[in-house]
């Protein structure tokens, strides 16, 4: 999001991330970078959005009955009375952020995307043993329009569903100084994919660290953490791992699929075991 501002603005941006970063150690409560958070429409759904902007806090993140809030400041009045009206729904989670961020962050609220339904992954596909190249050609484009259109948290899914569709043993997000490249590793080859927008590639990188654990708000070091889901009524583990660029994170997933398990030495060429 600093790469559309003027030089003027990236510094005054960061000193006041830089600051609401220190007043969330102050208080005690984790910080987050709200402005650059995908947030799913349906985590504020319900919620009247000139409440939310009186209050200056954002609900950003829920998982059942727990609910993760932005706020400027925990202590105001406002905020305050906001958060006592969820206590009895929810498990409430306060994260710092920053004024400006919050601004930033509230454009969602007049987004259409606020009158759509509940963003569903997919947890089930076709499986084919092979592909033929053709086919998978025809894959590579269909997974580049769908990137473009969808939802962060569905791209995501596309994506990891695409990537055991073809068996893929790692998932490449590649920065370069215009667009990140997405590139799977396939029967031992690193492949090109399609090129993701910068904008996109952002949100779907952030959602990728938030989801895997990772601390959202520090790219300058190299990150691990873990992704596990379902597909195909198997489980699927994702090791992914984040290393700092000069325009964007490199995240590369390893793709654990519990399908692939060892496979037998018959079925690899090997004689049966002689007696």
């Amino acid at each position: 999001m600093m790469a559309n501002l003027n030089p003027v603005s990236q510094v005054n941006t960061a000193f006041e991330e830089r600051d609401a970063e220190e007043k969330s150690k102050h208080w005690g409560f984790p910080y987050v970078d709200i402005a650059t958070f995908p947030i799913n429409p349906d985590v504020i759904r319900g919620i009247a959005p000139e409440k939310i902007r009186k209050a200056k806090a954002l609900p950003f993140f829920r998982v059942e009955k727990r609910l993760k809030i932005a706020v400027v400041n925990p202590v105001d009045k406002q905020t305050q009375a906001f958060l006592d009206t969820l206590k009895d729904d929810f498990q409430i989670e306060i994260h710092i952020c920053s004024q400006s961020g919050l601004d930033k962050a509230f454009s969602i609220l007049g987004d259409k995307s606020l009158n759509k339904k509940t963003v569903q992954v997919r947890t089930d596909f076709e499986e084919n043993e092979k592909l033929d190249i053709m086919k998978k050609m025809d894959l590579f484009q269909q997974l580049e329009q769908k990137i473009e259109k969808l939802p962060t948290e569905k791209a995501i899914n596309e994506i990891e569903i695409f990537a055991l569709k073809v068996r893929a043993s790692d998932i490449h997000l590649q920065p370069s100084e215009q667009e990140v490249t997405l590139r799977l590793r396939i029967d031992g080859i690193l492949k090109t994919i399609c090129p993701i927008r910068m904008d996109i590639a952002k949100k779907i990188i952030a959602r990728i660290k938030y989801d895997s654990g990772m601390k959202s708000n520090v790219s300058n070091i190299p990150q691990d953490g873990r992704i596990s889901f379902e597909a195909n009524g198997r489980k699927v583990d994702l090791r992914v791992s984040s290393l700092p660029t000069e325009t964007l994170e490199s995240v590369v997933m390893r793709v654990l699929d519990s399908r692939k398990g060892i496979l037998p030495f018959h079925s690899q060429g090997f004689l049966p075991k002689l007696s």
